[in-house]
């Protein structure tokens, strides 16, 4: 499977993660874990955090009302 490589602001990037969240849980909370986990591993890498609580909020919100 081919994959691609997207640059995302910090807000687009949470816009992405909450239009995820209009689809069952079942389908989009795989690829909102893979957008948070790399996401987060970029900001450790930059030594930020800003990001990383942002979108784990979104997931998290996303997680309770699946």
């Amino acid at each position: 499977m081919k994959t691609f490589n997207f640059e995302l602001t910090e807000d687009e990037a949470n816009l992405v993660l909450q239009g995820l969240q209009e689809l069952p849980a079942k389908i989009c909370n795989p690829l909102s874990k893979k957008i948070v986990e790399q996401a987060q591993s970029q900001m450790t890498e930059e030594g930020g955090k800003v990001i990383q609580h942002t979108i784990e909020d979104n997931l998290g919100a996303h997680e309770q009302l699946g």
